[in-house]
């Protein structure tokens, strides 16, 4: 049967063997299969993974796309066509092939990451031949990208005809452009494709002292040496305005990337199956980067981005598809689509558009969730036939109440909410922040006052589910909760950094493997760090 690919590139989880831990393996390949990914594509700048990955990837049922260790350096992307390294290449391919063809989780072969090869090219015709002879049952791409073009995106989106498999772009292009590109590009398959965002806090101090830390930019030696290329700390300020201090950056950073790749993934999803299937770049990253394109940190502590991916790559799900995030010329557009993954046709949902704002033009327009600030709301029933995705609502939205009083240094924020439900129960839901200003447009985000919540934390059987409830006045922008480090590999959250308008409630449930969880930290933009007692 036709499946659309929910991906993720993944790489060495470290640069030497020896910290090439099983639980780390473990912690990682799990994070993977609770976020619905259903193929690890193992890049050929890397390496043939050890045993115990294929294990685990068999045992959670996720397929592995499986690249020989060849890959274009910057300087030189053709394959030697020397006979004595040709020789070395169909030793060493001959041993990966036996050694790793019995795994079922291994569904394709590839000669390598953006090689400049085709099927005549001596190296590719070395792989193709031991493939076919040792494992004939499986296919095999000569590399990735392919396609007339290359598949390299980076000149512009392209078409389907230009580009049968894609690999590009790597960065937020902005908070127009990166939109444009997305809404146009329609490849055949999409194996590459990332934005860039800092570290969490938590991890970053594990390896640079506080006096290091900021500013995030080029003049930090430390920032040039873990992540010279995702540096974007002009970039952040630009849609946030002058930031002072290195935790504003990091939130301000995950928020983007969160914000951009939830974009790429759900716009390749509202393709299908016209293109088949996305993989991001990248999943995991094998040393400690300040900033880098990973959903995963080295410590493997998740990013914001993991978590709304992980939304994104639901069986059913609802997604938003727009041009841009700012809307100063006072109409809002955009349309709602229905995505199934599953084989079956569901039953009857409701899918709900909420719009909160005010009419204060005030730097926190979202501050009040009452429903005095909704300014639209609409729902219909739908139906959602098996694996398919629908256009079910357009929006056309007039907000000129939101724009009255604001000046460059207070630009109106709204949140347009998706949710899916099945009679009462919730079963799905995605939250947009959008601006009406042009420039500085997320600024306002930063002023939030400190807001309040409640909790209620109940026993299940292997962990706990958390109901937290908004008390205070004011939005609680993205909570999140994290467990104590040394029940950092056994606890898993169901959900996280969200967003929780005044009176609303949400839930997480945590998974404690181990069963030593005796306590969690909570935090949110504008919530101080609570501890919360099992």
């Amino acid at each position: 049967k036709k499946v659309f690919v929910k991906g993720w590139n993944w790489v060495p989880i470290d640069p030497l063997y020896a910290g090439q831990s099983p639980e780390k393996y473990k912690r990682l390949i799990e994070l993977a299969k609770r976020a619905d990914v259903n193929l690890l594509r193992v890049w050929g700048g890397g390496l043939v993974e050890s045993r115990i990955f294929y294990e685990l990837c068999c045992q959670y049922g996720i397929m592995v796309w499986q690249e020989f260790p060849l890959s274009s350096s910057g300087m030189e992307s053709k394959p030697s066509e020397d006979p004595g390294y040709l020789e070395f290449l169909k030793r060493t391919a001959r041993s990966i092939v036996c050694s790793r063809r019995n795994y079922p989780c291994l569904v394709l072969w590839c000669g390598g990451n953006e090689l400049s090869a085709d099927q005549n090219t001596p190296a590719i015709k070395v792989l193709k031949k031991i493939v076919s002879e040792l494992d004939p049952g499986r296919p095999f791409l000569i590399t990735s990208p392919l396609g007339p073009k290359g598949g390299q995106g980076m000149s512009g989106p392209g078409t389907r005809e230009e580009f049968w498999d894609l690999h590009g772009h790597w960065l937020y292009m902005g908070a127009q452009e990166h939109y444009k590109f997305y809404n146009e590009s329609k490849p055949l398959f999409h194996s590459e494709c990332g934005v860039e965002g800092a570290i969490s806090y938590e991890s970053l101090k594990k390896f640079v002292s506080e006096e290091r830390m900021f500013p995030p930019d080029f003049s930090n030696p430390v920032w040039v040496h873990h992540g010279q290329w995702w540096i974007n700390f002009d970039k952040i300020q630009s849609l946030f305005g002058k930031l002072k201090d290195i935790q504003s950056f990091l939130r301000a950073s995950q928020f983007i990337q969160a914000e951009g790749l939830r974009y790429i993934v759900e716009s390749r999803r509202r393709l299908k199956f016209l293109c088949s299937g996305v993989i991001p770049w990248q999943f995991n990253e094998p040393w400690p980067n300040t900033s880098c394109t990973s959903a995963v940190d080295y410590y493997t502590l998740p990013k914001m981005a993991y978590y709304w991916v992980k939304n994104a790559y639901r069986p059913r799900h609802l997604s938003l598809q727009y041009e841009k995030l700012y809307w100063s010329e006072g109409r809002f557009r955009a349309q709602v689509w229905a995505h199934n993954s599953l084989a079956q046709t569901e039953g009857k949902f409701e899918v709900r558009v909420r719009v909160l704002g005010n009419s204060k033009g005030s730097a926190s327009d979202i501050s009040s969730g009452h429903s005095h600030n909704v300014i639209f709301s609409k729902s219909g029933t739908i139906l959602l036939p098996g694996c398919s995705c629908r256009r079910v609502m357009d929006l056309n939205l007039v907000l000129p109440d939101l724009m009255q009083g604001q000046t460059k240094d207070s630009a109106g924020i709204f949140a347009v909410s998706l949710f899916l439900s099945a009679g009462k129960d919730i079963a799905e839901r995605n939250d947009y922040l959008f601006s009406t200003g042009k420039e500085q447009i997320f600024r306002g985000l930063l002023d939030l006052r400190p807001g309040r919540i409640e909790k209620e934390i109940k026993k299940e059987k292997d962990g706990w589910k958390m109901k937290i409830k908004n008390t205070g006045e004011e939005a609680i922008l993205f909570l999140r909760a994290i467990p104590p480090e040394q029940n950092l590999f056994t606890t898993f959250f169901s959900d996280n950094f969200l967003l929780l308008f005044p009176d609303e409630e949400r839930e997480i449930r945590i998974t404690d493997t181990a069963g030593s969880l005796r306590q969690i930290f909570v935090d949110a933009w504008n919530l101080e760090r609570t501890i919360f007692v099992f």
